[in-house]
C-alpha cells in the first residue's frame, strides 16, 4: 500500500511540474470566458494607431507625434460585428424596434425616403440629418451614393448593447438570446447613432449640429441657441483660432459654461476656486445665465468638456478652438468627433471624481504644470488646429458618410426597395420641419 500511494505522490509532481513548465501554447486557446470578437479587433486597432491617453500623461509626455487617426479611421472595425453574416432585412427590421426613436432611411437611385418615429416629429435632429443626406446627394453625385436601407437613432444614448437587457415579460424572456456577432440569427441589429460606448454595437454618425440647429428663443437675449451650419462655423473657427496669439488669449483658467442639473460632475466643477475655473451655469431654457457661442470660446487658452445626462454637442467646436481641451478619461461616450481627436492625443487628459474638492484639487495640479510647459502646451494646440482644418471639416464629415454608406451597403445581403410606411423626403418637407436660419 505504502509503495502505491509512493507511485500516486511521484506522478501527482510529475504532472504538476509538467503544468508548471510546458508552454502555454500547448493548452486549449479557448478562454474559460468568452472575449467579445469585436473588443479584441478594437484593442488590435488601438494598438496600430498609438497611445490615446493624452498628451501630458506619463507615457507620452507632450510627445508630438504625427497625427494619423482621422474620422474614417475606425469603419471596418466598427462593421466588423457583421462582417461574417452579412447585414439582412431580418437584422434591419429588428434594429427598426430598437429603441424609442428609431427613424428608417432608405436611399434608393438617388432619393431618400423615410419612416420617422412618431417622436421625431417636429423641430427634431432627424430632419436636420436628413438635410444632410440630401446635401450628401445633391453635392456629390459623381460618388453614385449607394443603394441603402439603415436605421437612425435620435435618442442621446445608444441602443444596441453588448451586453443585453433580458426582458422582464416571461414569455419574451425565453425567446431573448444576447447578441454574438458572426453567428446567424444572433448578429446585432445595425443601428446608426451619434453616440456609441465600449458596451454598444451602436455605428456613429456625425452629429446633428453640423447642419445647423435652432432652439426655440435663440440668442443670448432671449435665453435660446442657434447653431449655425457647420460648413459656415467651421472655417470660421479655424480663421481666428489661428488668428489669436496663445500669448493674448484670455484667462489662465480653466473656461466652462453649461447646465449643472444634468450632471454632479458639473456642479463641483462650479465650485472649485475661481483661481482655477472660470465657471458658470447657463441654461437656456429657464433664462439662467448668460450663453456664449463657439467663436466665443477661441479667446481662452484652456477648454473643459463634461457630459451632461448623456454625452453633449457642444464639444465639437472645442476641439476646433486652438485651445488646450480638457477632455475626461472616465466617460463611457464616445462620438464620432471626439474618438479621432482623443487617438491623436491632443487632449488633456483628467479624471471625473465626485469625491468632495477632488475635481478641483485635480483640475489646479494639471493646469499647474501646464502652466510650466507653456511653449511645449501651446505647440500641441497650433497641431491640433492645423488637424482639425481638414479632418473635422464638413468635407471630412461627408467624406466619412460617403465611405460609411458604401462599405454598409457592401455588407447588404438584400436589394433595398421602398418599405410601404416610408415616404420621399423632398427639400420643401424638411425646411417645413426644420426651424433653422436659411
Amino acid at each position: 500500500m505504502r509503495n502505491d500511494n509512493k507511485r500516486l505522490y511521484c506522478v501527482f509532481v510529475v504532472t504538476a511540474l509538467i503544468f508548471l513548465f510546458l508552454p502555454k501554447s500547448h493548452f486549449s486557446s479557448s478562454p474559460l470566458v468568452k472575449e467579445n470578437p469585436l473588443r479584441s479587433v478594437q484593442k488590435n486597432h488601438e494598438r496600430e494607431l498609438g497611445n490615446a491617453g493624452g498628451f501630458n500623461s506619463s507615457e507620452t509626455h507632450f510627445s508630438r507625434k504625427a497625427a494619423s487617426a482621422n474620422l474614417q479611421s475606425w469603419i471596418d472595425v466598427d462593421l466588423q460585428p457583421w462582417s461574417m453574416t452579412g447585414i439582412t432585412k431580418r437584422m434591419v427590421d429588428l434594429a427598426a424596434q430598437q429603441g424609442m426613436r428609431a427613424n428608417r432611411i432608405q436611399i434608393i437611385g438617388g432619393k431618400i425616403y423615410a419612416q420617422i418615429s412618431k417622436s421625431s416629429r417636429g423641430p427634431s435632429r432627424i430632419w436636420y440629418w436628413l438635410w444632410g443626406l440630401m446635401e450628401l446627394i445633391d453635392e456629390f453625385p459623381e460618388e453614385a451614393v449607394p443603394d441603402v436601407d439603415f436605421i437612425l437613432n435620435t435618442q442621446d444614448d445608444p441602443q444596441v448593447s453588448i451586453v443585453g437587457k433580458r426582458p422582464k415579460n416571461p414569455i419574451l424572456a425565453k425567446k431573448y438570446r444576447d447578441f454574438v456577432p458572426g453567428i446567424k440569427g444572433q448578429a446585432p441589429p445595425p443601428v446608426f447613432s451619434a453616440v456609441t460606448t465600449s458596451n454598444n454595437y451602436d455605428l456613429l454618425w456625425p452629429l446633428w449640429t453640423i447642419w445647423g440647429e435652432d432652439v426655440e428663443g435663440a440668442g443670448s437675449k432671449t435665453g435660446g441657441f442657434h447653431d449655425p451650419p457647420w460648413k459656415e462655423l467651421h472655417p470660421k473657427l479655424i480663421h481666428f483660432a489661428k488668428k489669436n496669439k496663445w500669448s493674448e488669449r484670455r484667462s489662465e483658467r480653466i473656461f466652462w459654461r453649461g447646465s449643472v442639473k444634468t450632471n454632479p460632475a458639473r456642479r463641483a466643477l462650479i465650485r472649485c476656486s475661481k483661481n482655477t475655473v472660470d465657471a458658470a451655469d447657463v441654461q437656456h431654457k429657464l433664462r439662467v445665465g448668460k450663453p456664449i457661442d463657439a467663436l466665443d470660446r477661441v479667446k481662452y487658452k484652456y477648454l473643459i468638456y463634461l457630459d451632461g445626462k448623456s454625452f453633449s454637442s457642444a464639444v465639437l467646436p472645442m476641439l476646433v478652438a486652438g485651445a488646450v481641451v480638457f477632455l475626461p478619461n472616465n466617460s463611457p461616450f464616445q462620438t464620432l468627433c471626439q474618438r479621432a481627436f482623443r487617438e491623436n492625443g491632443f487632449h488633456q487628459v483628467f479624471h471625473v471624481s465626485l469625491s468632495q474638492g477632488e475635481i478641483c484639487r485635480t483640475l489646479s495640479e494639471i493646469l499647474s504644470g501646464l502652466r510650466n510647459e507653456e511653449l511645449r502646451v501651446e505647440n500641441r494646440a497650433k497641431d491640433a488646429v492645423d488637424w482639425a482644418e481638414t479632418q473635422l471639416s464638413m468635407l471630412a464629415f461627408q467624406k466619412y458618410m460617403i465611405a460609411m454608406l458604401k462599405r454598409y451597403a457592401d455588407l447588404l445581403k438584400y436589394t433595398p426597395t421602398k418599405t410601404k410606411d416610408t415616404v420621399e423626403i423632398s427639400w420643401k418637407l424638411i425646411k417645413k420641419n426644420v426651424k433653422r436660419k436659411q
